[in-house]
């Protein structure tokens, strides 16, 4: 499957537990969250349900990973999730998530330094409207 960097804001609810946080990429049959606090996270569960709230998704998973780093003196947890049970319409949900809208992956194109010197010289060198004859 392929995993897209698809950077988006979701809840995690594991057991008794809920939390927010974000992933980091995305695939159809599973995703990379990292929790945006730094409490300490039991899990004593493995199962978890994502909701991802700017889609208005909501899908069950199975934890296969837990790591936690250190940045800027917090704690950050990233977990690894396989997506369980996912239903026809939730798989629909998120195929159209992932594929159909494809803006995630374009940036805004600017002109560096040296395009806008490539420029300035072709129009330099193309004279064509004062070396025409009327």
């Amino acid at each position: 499957m392929d995993r897209f960097p698809l950077r988006t804001t979701c809840k995690m609810g594991a057991g008794e537990h809920t939390f927010i946080g974000y992933t980091n990429n995305i695939s159809e049959s599973g995703a990379s969250i990292t929790l945006a606090n730094d409490e300490y996270v039991p899990f004593d569960t493995q199962s978890a349900k994502i909701e991802f709230t700017e889609q208005n998704l909501c899908i069950e998973g199975k934890i296969l990973r837990i790591n936690s780093t250190k940045k800027r003196n917090k704690k950050q947890y990233n977990i690894i999730i396989e997506f369980t049970n996912v239903s026809l319409e939730q798989n629909r949900a998120l195929v159209e998530m992932l594929y159909c809208d494809m803006t995630w992956w374009k940036k805004a194109k600017r002109p560096s330094g040296v395009d806008v010197f490539i420029e300035m010289m072709s129009s330099l060198f193309g004279l064509r409207s004062l070396m025409t004859k009327y």
